[in-house]
């Protein structure tokens, strides 16, 4: 017993296996992703409409004029690494597109292990990225060529930061609610969780509120930009646009009530929330749930008021019933985190912390 209580201190304590594990599970993760690779098949669908933004962008050096797409983030991100090729076949840049998802998805691994490290040790934190990474929804959406991976990266990546006491690192959380939404405009409501609990963490001093005002002036730089530049191209900012468009939809539609649309948005908001947590993260973010409301912190209620806040969107999505489990993707690194609250009462509870090695 005590030599395996050894090789877990040990393990604790090390700054570098941690990191040779981890790289290790990326490493299996990427090659899972591998072999599933759709090399010859064109992409479709949505896929095929961000495919065609970043070509037209990466030959204009602009954003296109005639394209209707509001989430333009993951396009433009795409038609820098396009500029780069130098291919006349179609399918090269299709696989390329998707190739850039797999990175992402699998680089998250790292953010997402840094955020369960924000709560607990590192044997219990890496548990939560090997959960991750071998999410069967994640690996299999990672290959569509869609913005998900990105956008779950930015997440994970702004949750770790913000949670830090450095305040350069809370300054670069902002910078990525900035990209978050430019990614997916609905990212713009993370401007909610962040906002209150940087008052909950820092309400004490007065100096505080001038570094607030710096993190939105931030946020406000990066952004104001992309809005300009849409609403040249676009006729909308792509942002407040779209996100106050969605309460007036909801409230004023001419084809079912409030009643039928609440209802609908809450059983399919039920039904696929506890769908994507099968298989991997059924047993597990239960559990985290309840646990995770034991002597709330300020690092917990940012997990809470995270989940809340991005549950709107999806809320939003399924009220209109758009049959889609994407809408939830986001919240898998906050699963980790309380899938990692499961692993840690339970190997406590039962004395086996030397379990995982």
């Amino acid at each position: 017993m005590s030599a395996k209580l050894n090789i877990v201190n040990t393990f604790e304590n090390s700054t570098k296996k941690p990191i040779v594990f981890l790289v290790l599970i990326a490493l299996a993760g990427l090659f899972l992703r591998l072999v599933y690779f759709p090399y010859d098949v064109p992409l479709f669908n949505d896929s095929q409409g961000y495919f065609w933004y970043a070509i037209d962008m990466s030959v204009l050096n602009q954003l296109p004029p005639g394209h209707s797409l509001v989430n333009n983030g993951w396009p433009s991100f795409l038609s820098l690494i396009f500029q780069q090729m130098d291919s006349s076949n179609f399918l090269d840049y299709h696989n390329m597109q998707r190739f850039v998802g797999v990175v992402f998805s699998v680089a998250t691994i790292f953010p997402v292990y840094l955020l369960c490290s924000r709560y607990f040790k590192k044997s219990y934190s890496l548990l939560g990225a090997t959960l991750f990474i071998f999410e069967p929804r994640l690996i299999g959406h990672s290959l569509l060529g869609v913005p998900e991976s990105m956008y779950v990266f930015l997440m994970a990546s702004l949750l770790f930061l913000f949670l830090s006491n450095d305040f350069k690192k809370i300054y670069l959380a902002f910078a990525i609610v900035a990209l978050l939404a430019i990614v997916r405009y609905e990212g713009l409501l993370m401007i909610i969780p962040t906002s209150i609990v940087f008052f909950i963490r820092f309400r004490k001093q007065k100096k505080d509120l001038i570094k607030y005002i710096i993190c939105m002036s931030i946020l406000v730089l990066i952004l104001v930009p992309m809005a300009y530049l849409k609403n040249e191209t676009m006729g909308q900012d792509g942002f407040v646009s779209h996100i106050g468009a969605g309460p007036e939809k909801f409230f004023h539609s001419d084809v079912q009530t409030t009643e039928e649309l609440l209802y609908l948005g809450s059983v399919n908001l039920i039904k696929y929330a506890g769908w994507v947590q099968i298989p991997s993260f059924i047993i597990f973010v239960p559990l985290g749930i309840i646990f995770i409301f034991k002597s709330l912190d300020y690092k917990k209620i940012t997990i809470i008021l995270s989940i809340l806040i991005m549950l709107i969107p999806a809320f939003y999505g399924y009220s209109r019933e758009f049959q889609d489990t994407k809408y939830l993707y986001v919240l898998y690194p906050m699963f980790c985190v309380l899938a990692c609250f499961t692993f840690k009462i339970f190997l406590e509870k039962f004395h086996r912390r030397n379990l995982i090695f």
